[in-house]
Order: structure tokens, then sequence, then C-alpha cells
């Protein structure tokens, strides 16, 4: 969990995998002092406006789903003593991230599925796997990463929900650079290791 201060002037509150509601709240430890969570710190009333950031909660347990119901329906937070309940400062924003399988979609890869309660609560904004940006990122073994590209396309042809993020293209362009495993090596370790892929279709629908 971190905070600072961000673009234009946001003061940015961030929360990582969040498993529980007290992660939400804090607590008070055994001399009765109040621990502080980022959430509170973003409650805090402020001319600066806040973000909290809710980063994969997709990852998140169901409890939390019930907090940001909460807050996020104008409900006071209730922080245990002795802080109390505090009011949403109207300069606050809420947002949260998840990881999906196919990119822009809504098919999330966390271990809890989230309801349409808690996504209603939000605006939902799409980001699709950037091609440029992975250019940019790994500019060596060309071929290995259009490769990478080209087998994660034929995935989402296929409506495989599997992960091919940009990690399997720095994972093989890694290997390669060593020289010291051969291409057809490296795509078994990095995309096939697992069994959990259909090899051969993938290809097919790869090459077409």
């Amino acid at each position: 969990m971190s905070s600072g201060v961000g673009v234009a002037g946001f003061t940015h509150h961030a929360m990582v995998i969040v498993e529980q509601a007290f992660d939400f709240f804090g607590h008070t430890d055994a001399n009765g002092n109040y621990l502080p969570t980022q959430m509170w710190h973003a409650f805090q009333p402020s001319d600066r406006p806040r973000i909290l950031c809710i980063d994969e909660i997709d990852s998140s347990s169901p409890d939390v789903g019930l907090v940001l119901n909460a807050i996020t329906n104008g409900d006071d937070a209730c922080f245990p003593h002795p802080v109390g309940c505090l009011k949403r400062p109207e300069n606050l924003y809420i947002i949260a991230t998840g990881n999906t399988f196919s990119g822009a979609d809504q098919k999330f890869v966390g271990r809890y599925e989230m309801d349409m309660a808690l996504r209603s609560r939000f605006v939902p904004v799409y980001f699709d796997h950037d091609l440029e940006f992975e250019e940019y990122l790994y500019p060596h073994f060309p071929e290995w990463r259009k490769y990478v590209q080209a087998c994660r396309e034929a995935i989402d042809t296929l409506h495989i929900s599997y992960v091919v993020s940009s990690r399997a293209i720095q994972q093989g362009t890694d290997l390669l650079r060593e020289g010291e495993i051969p291409k057809p090596r490296v795509e078994e370790m990095v995309l096939w290791g697992d069994g959990a892929l259909p090899k051969e279709r993938v290809r097919e629908v790869r090459d077409t």
C-alpha cells in the first residue's frame, strides 16, 4: 500500500489485493492506538482531490465488494474506535483495476467473480494489449515478439481462457538472448510447457 501526489495534483492512495474488509478500515492495537489504512487517509478532508485505487480487485475477497458497494453508494465509512464514521469526501474518486484473460473484456482472471452490483458502481474503462508499447519494451528478437502476439490472437479467436501477457515476450527474449536454448525449446518452455493450451489448434488458427 502506498500514497503520493500524482498527475494533475491528485493525491493517490493505492491498495493492492485487499483480502478482507478490515484492510480498508484498519484496527486498534493493544495500546488503544488506531493504525490507519490508505482508505482512512483518503477519507481525510483535503482541498486536493484524491484517488483511492484498489488494485487487482479481481483477486480480492467478496467482503471487499460489500465495502465498496457501501462507500460508493454514499454511506459513511465506519472506522474502529477512536475514529468513528467518516463521510466520503466529494473530491475523492475511487478506481478499481483488474486483470482479464484476453485484454479488453470482462473475463476476469481473479479467484472471485465480481457481482454485477459491484461492477455497476464503476464506469468500465478497458485497456487492450498495446502492440506498439510491446515493441518499444522488447525491440530485440522481433520475430519472437510477433510470434507470441500471433499466438495470443489465435488463443483469443478460439475463446480460450488463458493469459499470454507481455511477460511471455520478456521471458522468451531473455532466454533467446542467452543464446544457449534453441527457439523451439524456448517456445515449449514459455508457451506450451504447462500443457494447458491445445498447441496444434492454436498453431493452426495462428497460421490461417
